[in-house]
């Protein structure tokens, strides 16, 4: 929670005078599905070896599933896709800051994609085409509900120009 307040912050900071947040998302824990179960196994790990009166072998699981669990929940916090009424914003980095500014006009495409697993989850990846480059100019994997955020930007894509500074009131 610490790291997406401070991502929020450094959002914040971002933002132009007359610009309005509509939408601001975080990957998805579901999309780390992976990672919390390799966590229960090396925890589980840990208990057997604690009950076979091992408990020295199961250590290196046991630290082994605590690094596994940070890195998930940094994964989960350290990167962030914010819809405005002007652009789109990718934010991610941990000490470092990596930002990648879209402005709607130039946004020529955009895709929703999903595997079978984030179908039932709720969970997919949202990629967004911009004019004059052959690769896509944002990928934010793990999103919950990307079709709502893809929904989201293709409406205010077709808007009337004029009408998006008035997107958010």
């Amino acid at each position: 929670m610490v790291f997406r307040r401070v991502q929020l912050r450094r959002l914040r900071a971002r933002l132009l005078a007359d610009e309005q947040l509509l939408d601001i998302a975080f990957p998805s824990r579901m999309a780390l599905l992976r990672w919390y179960l390799a966590v229960a196994l090396l925890v589980s790990l840990f208990v057997l070896s604690v009950v076979s009166d091992a408990w020295q072998l199961g250590l290196g699981p046991l630290a082994a599933g605590f690094l596994l669990l940070a890195i998930a929940e940094l994964r989960a916090s350290y990167e962030l896709l914010a819809v405005t009424n002007l652009r789109l914003l990718h934010l991610s980095g941990l000490l470092g800051v990596h930002l990648v500014d879209v402005h709607l006009a130039s946004i020529t495409d955009s895709q929703e994609q999903r595997s079978f697993l984030g179908m039932l989850l709720g969970y997919g990846t949202l990629i967004i085409n911009t004019a004059g480059s052959d690769q896509p100019e944002v990928v934010m994997p793990g999103l919950r509900h990307p079709e709502k955020r893809k929904q989201l930007i293709d409406s205010l894509v077709h808007m009337p120009r004029n009408a998006h500074a008035r997107a958010g009131r």
